[in-house]
């Protein structure tokens, strides 16, 4: 019985990988860049499944250069973008994605961004191997303390809410802004407007998703 032909766009965690050579026929496209479309094309061709990475756009040209054996588009990670929903549902494709596994890990990462920012982490870095310490000063590359500010966090979902959790747990005030109520608020207030949660903050941080409203959202 022939295995089920399984693409992958990019070179993956290898324990995963030897998982399904095991059960596929397994093509992965190992090269420096994302493939191009007609790459894509051709090694998709005959595809049960295709492994894509959010920088592969996966139209319904790719679904159609795999034929009617294509039977699901697995996203590597939470966001899909790249995936023309609408084309895949017309030929019946499923698309799957990640959602919650790096919810944790995004929401420590920015707030390791703020601690860096206030604490003037990069600027002291680049400061110290340009050559140009040489002795303590009191005054010099002076930050702040996050604990006496106030965070404003607009899109309150997984992400948002779980860096609020860090924020508030590291003594922060969090304001947050949604369009809806949230399951868990961590002790952050709600703020009615978003003019009315910028006009509260000291840091601001996004975590709403890249649609027509939210495009150019903090303009000049």
């Amino acid at each position: 019985m022939n295995k089920p032909k399984v693409v992958v766009t990019r070179t993956q965690f290898e324990n995963e990988m030897e998982r399904l050579r095991d059960v596929s026929d397994l093509i992965i496209i190992d090269t420096p860049n994302p493939p191009s479309s007609e790459e894509l094309k051709e090694k998709i061709s005959g595809a049960t499944a295709l492994f894509a990475h959010i920088n592969d756009s996966v139209n319904g040209e790719i679904m159609d250069a795999a034929g009617p054996s294509l039977r699901v588009i697995a996203e590597f990670g939470v966001g899909y973008d790249n995936v023309d929903v609408d084309a895949a549902n017309e030929r019946n494709i499923a698309v799957a994605n990640t959602p919650g596994v790096l919810t944790e890990t995004t929401a420590s990462f920015a707030f390791t961004l703020m601690q860096s920012a206030a604490r003037r982490i990069a600027e002291a870095d680049r400061f110290v191997r340009n050559g140009k310490w040489a002795h303590f000063e009191p005054l010099d590359l002076l930050g702040y303390d996050l604990s006496s500010s106030v965070l404003g966090i607009i899109g309150f979902g997984r992400i948002g809410s779980y860096l609020g959790k860090i924020a508030n747990d590291n003594g922060m005030k969090v304001l947050y802004y949604n369009r809806s109520l949230p399951e868990e608020t961590y002790g952050a207030e709600r703020m009615d407007s978003l003019d009315e949660l910028l006009e509260n903050s000291d840091v601001v941080s996004l975590h709403c998703p890249y649609t027509p409203e939210t495009k150019n959202l903090i303009a000049k």
